[in-house]
């Protein structure tokens, strides 16, 4: 979503001048699942993982390289391996199943990946996120979660990151 700001800005002569600024919005938290489509044809590669605290929200970034990926975010009752089908054992009450589209953990030539199979950060809401597959360029994750809480999934640029936040 692409809102607008307007900047108002009174001059000497006590005279308003609007100049309309773009800004883009975080989205709203909540439970609902969040998708979008892969928006380029190349393979995404997944490099890092990171998390963090920022007092009010958890926050797990998925560093990335190549290309921006799609994306699938959305709370299951359990997490399934891609592409057995196997239940990924996670810490947690409850669970967010991650898919990422058009992407790999693997290495690509000079490019190194890190990525973790298991995170156990430590945070007051994300109790361990962990690799659930990853078949045919589609990486799958599971997050356990301590409460069932809103999220938001947004992608940053400069450089290319998939974000998803967690409300405390």
């Amino acid at each position: 979503m692409n809102i607008k700001r307007v900047l108002v800005v009174v001059g000497a002569a006590g005279t308003a001048l609007a100049i309309t600024l773009p800004a883009n919005a975080l989205p709203a938290f909540s439970t609902s699942a969040r998708s979008a489509p892969d928006p380029s044809t190349r393979v995404t590669q997944l490099w890092n993982l990171r998390t963090g605290n920022d007092g009010t929200f958890d926050r797990i970034v998925f560093d990335q390289r190549v290309s921006a990926s799609g994306f699938n975010v959305r709370y299951v009752s359990q997490v399934v391996a891609d592409p057995s089908g196997q239940v990924v054992p996670l810490k947690g009450r409850y669970f967010l199943r991650v898919v990422i589209k058009g992407a790999t953990t693997s290495s690509l030539p000079g490019m190194r990946s890190v990525m973790p199979s298991v995170v156990t950060p430590g945070l007051p809401e994300v109790a361990q996120i962990r690799n659930a597959g990853e078949f045919e360029q589609v990486v799958s994750y599971g997050i356990g979660v301590n409460r069932y809480r809103g999220f938001r999934v947004f992608r940053l640029s400069s450089p290319t990151r998939l974000v998803i936040d967690i409300l405390h």
